[in-house]
């Protein structure tokens, strides 16, 4: 009896464990963050974002470093992985990403060309490229300075796209832009001067083929003698004396991401990315210097204070 009775309670357990067993688990989801090996920056980014999404056990990540000599191998093996959806971080990964993987849909981050960016929007992927969107940069300028009607902005040949984005976004917003298209770098200074005596705010573009050390020297010395805040594209300009910055908060952009990617269909109140992320930096000092007076009551932009001493320029 006790035999039967052992033999009925293994022919039972194997039952339960055949019926465990055979109910099939929750396909992980893997996402693949793909990312240049050789900025640090970029880097950093892909190891916070992999940690944060698989903070939820449905969810994996694989990273894709990329280096300067990828080889067709590199992109095969790309290919084959079964990826649910991508992360590009910067230019190099978003073009690798959509090079390779036609059909699905992703996050971007810290993208540089304004062309990869409208070309991976179209193909819907969605995200925050390296500066802030133009239309977010003069609405929040309008907010900070609801008094400015002329907006000067210095442009080089090569930025023609930007100069087509710039006319629309500051029509729209009912801005005055001013447009002065630079030839060659030595007719740089003497329009920074052209252009900060003929304006109310001078909008910073970060053009390659017009801005170095001297150019931003001499448009601080100028914002200062012409009282004519310059608004910058990162914090960065603004510790160095620029009047203000429309960017990101990093670290929230990364946690907004993380939070799509493991809710993609989540209804939420908040704005899409990358809108809910944007932040203003005011240099407070600069502010003192141009007698500018800083809204107490504005629209809900979030404001950060820079105190820095930038020296006595003139």
């Amino acid at each position: 009896m006790a035999k039967i009775f052992s033999l009925h309670t293994i022919l039972l357990f194997l039952a339960f464990l055949f019926f465990f067993i055979a109910i099939p688990s929750p396909a992980m989801t893997k996402i693949g963050i793909v990312y240049r090996g050789d900025i640090t920056l970029h880097q950093q980014l892909a190891e916070e974002l992999s940690s944060a999404i698989q903070a939820d056990n449905n969810y994996t990540t694989v990273l894709w470093k990329l280096h300067s000599d990828l080889t067709e191998k590199d992109h095969l093996f790309f290919r084959d992985e079964q990826l649910t959806q991508l992360i590009a971080i910067g230019d190099l990964a978003l073009s690798f990403c959509m090079e390779n993987n036609h059909d699905l849909q992703g996050i971007f981050l810290l993208v540089s060309s304004n062309e990869l960016a409208r070309q991976a929007e179209l193909l819907h992927w969605q995200g925050a490229r390296i500066w802030a969107p133009m239309i977010e940069q003069f609405t929040k300028a309008r907010e900070i300075l609801p008094n400015i009607r002329t907006v000067g902005v210095l442009i080089s040949p090569t930025c023609q796209a930007d100069k087509v984005l710039l006319n629309k976004t500051a029509s729209e917003l009912g801005f005055s832009l001013n447009l002065i298209t630079v030839e060659n770098r030595r007719q740089i200074l003497p329009s920074l001067s052209r252009i900060f005596q003929q304006n109310d705010a001078i909008l910073m573009l970060p053009d390659p083929g017009l801005m170095n050390n001297v150019v931003l020297t001499e448009m601080l010395r100028l914002q200062k003698r012409h009282r004519t805040p310059l608004i910058a594209v990162s914090k960065r300009f603004v510790d160095v004396g620029a009047f203000m910055s429309v960017d990101y908060r990093l670290e929230e952009l990364l946690d907004k991401i993380a939070q799509k990617i493991r809710q993609p269909f989540a209804e939420d109140a908040e704005p899409p990315l990358p809108h809910c992320c944007l932040i203003v930096h005011i240099n407070n000092k600069v502010a003192e210097q141009l007698r500018i007076s800083i809204p107490t009551a504005n629209t809900g932009t979030r404001i950060e204070f820079i105190v820095k001493n930038t020296g006595d320029q003139t």
